[in-house]
């Protein structure tokens, strides 16, 4: 049982950069250890157990899992576990189950507590103490899970997870299977800045006095309205503060994620002598972003953006800080040989470097989204971004085989707005 208690908050952000096993954290790991106080984000990967095959009742806490495989995630249960039922090199068809027991520090105590997951293949379900607490079928989207109605705050919990890529198959590639990418635990306050709720546009992107818009939406679970203020802070790499902006704003009670009246805050910053992100040079700024109650920090947030001014003319094509720029590339599926899709972040990072020495400048995700530690890295290396969702909706006469997205007309603005909410931020996607 992996008991978060062994290790001081003190300790947390330090954690999440060793248990990743990460050979350099990316920027906005490296800037969320520098500043986050409030929030505690946690690297979720140790301790799981894992089994292939059709198995009933897993979900139940008093299941015994004490004969399956003991495993860290990312995990890629395709090639680990599982001898394949598809052909050739093609979606693997396996099904299976992740277990894990764990407790939590004190520190939790009273905090909204989600379980984000960077990607599971797919059709997955998402069990907390025998309850079901979510679900995604798309496999190759981030997605979270509240667990604070459900979590023992003293005793044990037990997060179970069931993947099925057998039922329907909906890949005509290798996908792998299982928790592919990384998985974290976070808590906040019960008013806290939405789970990528953050949205930071350069309305005016020149280098002697960029405009930065800075829109966050606050949630707040607690039945009365809630009064606080906003406070968000420009950072440069250095880690130098540039400019602060403060808003107070009153926050609607109940307005979970789930519902439409989140209230959003917009700030307008204006800075002097800046640096403008492009290929050439991928210098990234950040928006750190606090929530305060009578002047006491509640919950915070880190938003890694660019500052760029990105047109597409006719005749002329793309300019980026109006210069002509061309996209030379390549196509990345969401797999590395040896290790199939559960792929070392040191691994990207040395592949990104590799393609940029041979002249590549941008890299189109097909047939998806990638994991975010890609998006940090082609931000702060250079590397322009085709960002691709998905591969086709439904099965076409004389096509390849499968259906390669399940359910679409259910779950693609779902899916979609997973995406966009993501990914909007990074300024290496063009």
């Amino acid at each position: 049982m992996h008991n978060f208690k062994q290790c001081s908050v003190s300790k947390f952000s330090l954690m999440v950069f060793l248990i990743a096993g990460i050979a350099v954290a990316n920027m906005t790991e490296r800037m969320e250890g520098r500043f986050l106080k409030s929030r505690i984000k946690l690297s979720f990967e140790e301790g799981w157990k894992v089994q292939s095959g059709t198995i009933t009742g897993a979900e139940a806490t008093s299941y015994s899992d004490a004969s399956w495989t003991a495993t860290n995630v990312p995990h890629d249960l395709a090639i680990t576990l599982v001898k394949p039922t598809g052909t050739g090199g093609n979606d693997p068809a396996v099904r299976g189950w992740y277990r894990k027991h764990f407790t939590i520090p004190a520190e939790f105590t009273g905090k909204k507590v989600i379980v984000v997951f960077d990607g599971i293949y797919h059709d997955s379900k998402i069990y907390l103490n025998g309850t079901q607490v979510g679900a995604q079928q798309y496999g190759y989207t981030n997605f979270y899970c509240d667990l604070t109605s459900n979590l023992n705050a003293t005793g044990e919990n037990v997060l179970a997870v069931s993947v099925d890529d057998q039922t329907v198959r909906n890949s005509r590639w290798y996908s792998g299977a299982g928790i592919y990418r990384h998985v974290w635990l976070i808590a906040t306050d019960k008013v806290y800045v939405r789970h990528w709720g953050t949205a930071v546009t350069t309305p005016t992107a020149t280098a002697t006095s960029p405009q930065i818009r800075v829109q966050t939406d606050v949630v707040n679970d607690l039945t009365t309205a809630q009064s606080r203020d906003v406070e968000t802070t420009i950072y440069d790499e250095a880690g130098n503060p540039l400019q602060t902006v403060s808003t107070p704003i009153t926050v609607n009670p109940k307005s979970t994620d789930s519902t439409k009246n989140i209230d959003t805050c917009v700030q307008t910053l204006t800075l002097t002598s800046c640096k403008l992100w492009s290929p050439s040079t991928p210098v990234l700024y950040y928006a750190y972003t606090r929530l305060l109650s009578n002047a006491t920090a509640t919950d915070d947030y880190v938003t890694p953006f660019g500052i760029r001014d990105l047109k597409y003319t006719p005749g002329t094509g793309m300019t980026i800080n109006g210069v002509a720029t061309k996209m030379k590339g390549v196509c990345f599926h969401e797999n590395l040989v040896p290790v199939g899709s559960a792929i070392p972040d040191g691994m990207f990072e040395k592949l990104i470097k590799e393609l940029k020495a041979s002249g590549c400048s941008s890299i189109r995700t097909s047939h998806n989204p990638e994991c975010q530690e890609f998006y940090d890295l082609c931000d702060q290396l250079g590397m322009m971004v085709l960002n691709e969702w998905c591969d086709k909706w439904y099965q076409q006469a004389g096509g390849a085989a499968g259906i390669l997205y399940e359910n679409w007309d259910q779950t693609w603005q779902h899916d979609l707005k997973l995406m966009v909410e993501r990914d909007r931020n990074h300024p290496s996607v063009v």
